[in-house]
């Protein structure tokens, strides 16, 4: 199952190539359009983790503002509800092989005979097929699983319980480093009879927080605006599941009337509704308060200074991409080429202040002087400076 997923988000990544950058600009002009975008993205290639360490990348290569980027990031979570949908409702109700063998076969005759972008779609084709068999294995598996799992002792432990269960989510969610492959797995062992509901809700909370695992990963060692958006991830996550925990019970209720999971076949829907509602929840607290989490988290995680040897737009994030490591190439060197410059003033006239801001288009030396309001550029500063230059 884990083969698949991997086999078909890195297929429809490859697929879209150097038009997933333009299409993220022209649709995260919002945040209602940006939100929308990550959630289409993510319930296409099935994986929240791809799509937030892209987003870093873009966002430290200067191709996403944080704010855009955020929104990108808090669609993306309800995207993951797709592959709950698929699981509960095809997954876990049809014989899998049906859809699972055709679609590896086509997928790999699709990489055998087409170039270029036809590989690429082979590839999620024979991904998705592999994500089916592997659902219908897990299912079978399952099955022999409740006799031996002492569920009773966490079903019936209350508050400590319910505790346990979104730990033992998370820690699941962080080893596998897919929130999605653990949905799946956390659904077909409830429909299986190995969770209760309310254990099998605070597994999905504790998989929700743990999905923030793969983001914080990425950002260690990463430049400032990667631990912004890492930030920005977890907070939002954690905000999230403590409300999520205080109303666990009325939020299955609903999902469960809503769902009709009084049975145990009815179980996988109501956990899939329960998982929608935790991410709408979620989208609705940001639409309330994401102004402040962004300004806070700008105020706590500051960005290296212009003249700073650390790089601004550079790390491992943007490696994902070709178009994200050149585009953050492009603006590290500007950014050295401002500094060499400052430096160059300093040696050429260094009895001089520094220049006053300035107040032209980017790229030129021309100041405003405090004794004069025309923008002329200062007769001491040297010649290639005395006209406007372009990088």
């Amino acid at each position: 199952m884990l083969l698949g997923m991997g086999m078909m988000t890195d297929g429809l990544k490859a697929a879209a190539g150097n038009s997933l950058h333009s299409f993220l600009d022209r649709s995260t002009q919002t945040r209602l359009r940006a939100a929308l975008t990550g959630f289409a993205i993510t319930a296409l290639v099935q994986s929240s983790s791809a799509v937030i360490v892209a987003t870093l990348g873009f966002t430290n290569a200067g191709m996403l503002r944080l704010k855009q980027a955020a929104w990108v990031v808090f669609g993306s979570n309800l995207g993951t509800t797709m592959t709950a949908w698929i699981v509960a409702l095809v997954g876990l109700k049809l014989k899998v092989e049906l859809i699972a063998l055709p679609l590896i076969g086509v997928g790999i005759l699709s990489r055998l005979f087409f170039r270029g972008r036809g590989t690429h779609i082979g590839t999620a084709l024979a991904g998705f097929g592999l994500l089916f068999l592997g659902l219908g294995m897990l299912r079978d598996a399952f099955i022999d699983v409740a006799n031996w799992i002492p569920i009773e002792q966490l079903g019936t432990s209350g508050a400590a319980g319910i505790v346990l269960g979104v730990l033992c989510g998370a820690l699941l969610t962080a080893l596998i480093q897919s929130s999605s492959a653990a949905l799946a797995i956390i659904l077909t062992a409830s429909v299986t009879g190995v969770l209760t509901p309310l254990l099998g809700a605070s597994l999905i909370i504790g998989a929700n927080i743990g999905t923030t695992a793969t983001s914080v990963l990425a950002s260690i060692g990463a430049t400032a605006n990667a631990r912004r958006l890492a930030l920005v991830h977890v907070t939002e996550k954690i905000f999230t599941g403590t409300i999520a925990l205080l109303l666990l019970a009325p939020l299955w209720w609903i999902s469960e009337s809503l769902a009709g999971a009084a049975g145990r076949t009815n179980i996988s829907t109501g956990l899939a509704l329960f998982h929608t509602l935790f991410n709408l929840l979620g989208l609705l607290l940001m639409w309330l308060l994401a102004d402040q989490l962004l300004r806070r988290v700008e105020h706590w995680v500051k960005q290296p200074e212009l003249s700073s040897e650390k790089p601004r737009y550079l790390d491992d994030t943007v490696l994902a991409l070709p178009a994200m490591g050149v585009s953050a190439m492009q603006s590290e060197i500007k950014r050295v080429f401002k500094q060499l410059l400052s430096r160059g003033r300093g040696l050429i006239a260094p009895e001089q202040e520094p220049p006053p801001r300035r107040i032209s288009a980017p790229g030129s030396c021309w100041t405003r002087s405090p004794a004069t309001a025309t923008g002329s550029a200062p007769s001491s500063l040297p010649m290639a400076c005395r006209k406007p230059f372009s990088t």
